[in-house]
């Protein structure tokens, strides 16, 4: 996708997206996460040739499963802006993501994918485990992931 530009972002300049996709019935300040400010997560953003915001991808280490010998990263905050859905901006930043050389390449990425996300992960590379959940006033969730290095 031309005049797309991937960069790093502070947790203040996520907010909003996050916010406005994600989770409009909240106040913004309930967007935040409490891993958001740690030293380990990373958050990109996408911005058009306006230099707007139009997507957003946090990523910080988590276990999915705790027994597991590989190192895991959880995807959380995902969003792309309404107008820019279906370009590409959410296969941008995750690529994007998955390349950041911190990353061990032998680890996974997983994550909590609404139900209405289910096509884009799987369109990625992800698998989509168990049982559907509901995250309360958010909606279906199932677990998505996959191996960083496909």
């Amino acid at each position: 996708m031309k005049d797309i530009l991937i960069q790093s972002a502070k947790s203040s300049e996520v907010l909003e997206l996050r916010h406005q996709v994600l989770r409009p019935h909240q106040n913004i300040g309930e967007c935040a996460y409490g891993v958001d400010d740690l030293r380990e997560t990373k958050h990109w953003k996408a911005c058009n040739h306006k230099n707007e915001i139009i997507g957003i991808i946090t990523l910080f280490p988590e276990q999915l499963d705790k027994n597991s010998t590989s190192q895991g990263y959880r995807i959380r905050g995902m969003a792309v802006s309404p107008q820019a859905q279906g370009l590409g901006v959410g296969a941008l930043l995750l690529d994007h993501a998955l390349k950041d050389r911190e990353l061990s390449s032998e680890g996974y990425v997983w994550c909590n994918a609404r139900n209405t996300a289910i096509g884009f992960y799987k369109k990625n590379g992800f698998k989509v485990f168990g049982e559907p959940f509901d995250i309360p006033g958010i909606g279906e969730h199932f677990i998505a992931k996959r191996l960083i290095k496909e």
